[in-house]
């Protein structure tokens, strides 16, 4: 009898403990038990290690279960290709490669090239995946390697805000091994940034312009106007180029290439003005 009575109370109290734990939500139905249920047998990673979260298959399988199903549209410089593998290497793999399964274990790659390029350069026995929808057109698929590599142009204010603070919390050095652009275009747009802030604030539009022609026939140097946003716009113009990031980077090489002569250039120039002076 008191075996029996101390199982009922146990009993009892699981019933009470399970409403509690519910306390404040709706009763569960069958169609949510439904859903308890499925959620969870979508933990256990089939045999392939995929596993089903809502309407995805994701998970992580064999590198070797994966193959290019086609030739890359889209190829990264080799200093991107490294970028992506120091921030591999920092930051770890933590960016789906998207398959499509072409046969029972076998997927092949639609994004994430690289990527898994690099991770078999690092000898990673399993790579995270999530699959496209089961019986999607080849075309389809084939549509999808382009969609999931658009990208878009930078914001001109967000992206010198955010390049300005990470640059001087990081470094110059730091900020280019993680985002391919160049070490020596970032100190010079740290420098200038401060120098054109700093005459916006401090130097009339005249005062500047008297700035930079005095005593001077011949001056190269970034323009300084009254907004970053006008700067941006003045070396998208110069370069030809439409995207910002670009513009910036060939502008940055055209100065590197030119930079030496022109220094030697103004520096003679100079020279013969102060002799003429004498």
């Amino acid at each position: 009898m008191g075996k029996t009575k101390t199982s009922t109370r146990s009993s009892s109290n699981r019933q009470t403990s399970s409403r509690g734990s519910n306390a404040g939500s709706q009763p569960i139905g069958k169609s949510e038990a439904s859903t308890g249920n499925q959620s969870s047998e979508a933990v256990i990673p089939d045999r392939y290690g995929l596993i089903k979260l809502g309407d995805m298959r994701l998970g992580l399988v064999e590198t070797k279960r994966l193959s290019y199903r086609r030739t890359n549209p889209r190829a990264m410089s080799e200093q991107e290709y490294e970028t992506l593998k120091r921030s591999m290497e920092r930051f770890g793999f933590k960016s789906f490669v998207v398959v499509e399964e072409t046969s029972p274990g076998s997927y092949g790659i639609v994004d994430g090239h690289h990527r898994y390029k690099a991770a078999v350069e690092r000898q990673m026995d399993r790579i995270p995946v999530v699959l496209l929808d089961a019986g999607l057109e080849t075309s389809w698929a084939d549509l999808a390697m382009l969609t999931f590599n658009v990208t878009g142009d930078p914001l001109e204010a967000p992206f010198i805000d955010l390049l300005s603070e990470l640059t001087g919390k990081l470094g110059a050095e730091a900020v280019a091994d993680y985002t391919a652009l160049d070490r020596g275009f970032l100190e010079n747009f740290s420098k200038e940034m401060e120098e054109t802030l700093a005459a916006l604030s401090a130097e009339s539009e005249d005062e500047d312009e008297e700035a930079r022609v005095r005593g001077h026939a011949l001056m190269i140097e970034l323009p300084r106007v009254e907004g970053v946003k006008e700067l941006l716009n003045r070396v998208m113009h110069i370069t030809g180029e439409a995207v910002v990031g670009q513009a910036v980077l060939k502008a940055l090489q055209a100065w590197v290439e030119i930079a030496g002569p022109v220094k030697e250039m103004i520096a003679a120039h100079v020279s013969d003005d102060e002799d003429d002076d004498t």
